[in-house]
């Protein structure tokens, strides 16, 4: 696939949360990467206060001004190749998902790609198996939105992603066209400060999220597949619950990791 950069406007809009960074080093820097070319536009933005990854993220998407989009975290990084891949595919799809490679900072894992075998790009996927491991694996069509931001939920942080996802499926059946790219052209760096290491927080915050999704996203033809969700999170927290309940919510913990590129992923971080 060939693309023709020059004939493509980019914006690029970083969004500084953090207080002890200098938004004058961040804007030179990026200024300075994109130098000289005119078909880019760069916007560097200091929150006055710590808003968190989910309020960053709806921040730039809100003042965005390109027809897609493209969110990736200042810990993770693209290959060259990602935009020459990607954006020849947006004629026919609107949703580009790439796979990817994981790296652990800490060298407690060796490195493994997200996908071994191609993900079910549907809403049944997103709810049995999660497949989305971070923003910067999608280019999407911002319309597929529909006005909708990443879900700030006020006590937990850390599964908003996922449920950003399932509104974009759900609020899109008959218009969305997701394809899936096999090439490794991105990586997710996972430190001791990624909210995906911290279990607990990240299964109450599933928790925290879902109790507000099923308020707002019409859910019914899915109850049953999220019902079964909460059941194993809860069951996974240790909750208080029926014996019955107690012996649903452990076969769905099982159930859940019994799947192939999850099972792939676990035996090659842990190959000596």
């Amino acid at each position: 696939l060939k693309c023709d950069f020059k004939a493509v406007s980019f914006e690029i809009i970083t969004i500084i949360d953090s207080m002890d960074t200098e938004h004058d080093v961040i804007n030179r820097i990026a200024l300075e990467c994109f130098n000289g070319m005119n078909n880019v536009k760069v916007v560097t933005i200091k929150n006055n206060e710590n808003i968190g990854v989910a309020g960053s993220r709806n921040k730039a998407i809100s003042i965005s001004t390109g027809n897609y989009l493209h969110i990736i975290d200042q810990d993770d990084s693209i290959l060259e190749v990602f935009y020459e891949e990607k954006i020849p595919l947006l004629a026919d799809y609107n949703f580009v998902l790439s796979n990817g490679l994981v790296h652990y900072t800490n060298k407690k894992y060796n490195s493994h790609k997200l996908y071994y075998i191609n993900p079910r790009l549907s809403i049944i996927g997103l709810l049995k198996n999660d497949f989305i491991r971070s923003p910067g694996q999608v280019v999407f069509q911002k319309g597929l939105l529909k006005n909708r931001f990443f879900p700030e939920p006020k006590k937990y942080k850390g599964a908003d992603d996922r449920f950003f996802w399932l509104r974009i499926f759900m609020e899109n059946k008959s218009s969305i066209k997701p394809i899936y790219i096999s090439n490794s052209n991105y990586i997710a760096n996972i430190h001791d400060e990624n909210y995906s290491g911290d279990t607990i927080n990240l299964k109450k915050s599933t928790l925290e999220n879902w109790s507000i999704f099923k308020h707002e996203v019409d859910t019914l033809k899915y109850g049953k597949l999220i019902d079964n969700d909460i059941l194993r999170i809860r069951f996974a927290l240790n909750e208080s619950m029926s014996i019955l309940e107690n012996f649903k919510g452990r076969w769905l913990y099982m159930v859940y990791f019994l799947e192939l590129n999850k099972i792939l992923r676990f035996i090659k971080k842990r190959k000596i």
